[in-house]
């Protein structure tokens, strides 16, 4: 596998945050890791971990989350999965909804 499949988001192109910040088109939306009808835990937390960390993995550096998904829980689930590796989560940005439309906030994991 190149280094181009084995992380195929990488190969969607870089959008540049506050001209600086890059962040590749292919990013993850979070609201389908919560339990049916993005309410509550999912039936199995340590398969939508396994997920996010796929993702990641995949080279999405972008996941889109909200307050309102669990509510809480996928901000959580997020948390978790990525604390596991902390090199991953200070390359990840995440985005909630609540944010104003323009802000986007890097939480770095120390």
């Amino acid at each position: 596998m190149t280094q181009e499949t084995a992380r195929p988001a990488d190969a969607s192109g870089v959008y540049r945050l506050g001209g600086d910040l890059p962040v590749n088109r292919l990013g993850y939306g979070a609201m389908q890791l919560t339990g049916p009808g993005v309410w509550g835990d999912p039936k199995d937390p340590e398969e939508a971990m396994r997920v996010l960390r796929r993702a990641v993995e995949l080279g999405v550096n972008f996941i889109d989350t909200a307050d309102s998904y669990g509510p809480f829980v996928s901000e959580q689930l997020i948390r978790k999965a990525l604390l596991s590796s902390k090199a991953a989560a200070r390359r990840v940005i995440f985005r909630d909804r609540a944010l104003k439309q323009a802000e986007a906030v890097q939480h770095g994991v120390e």
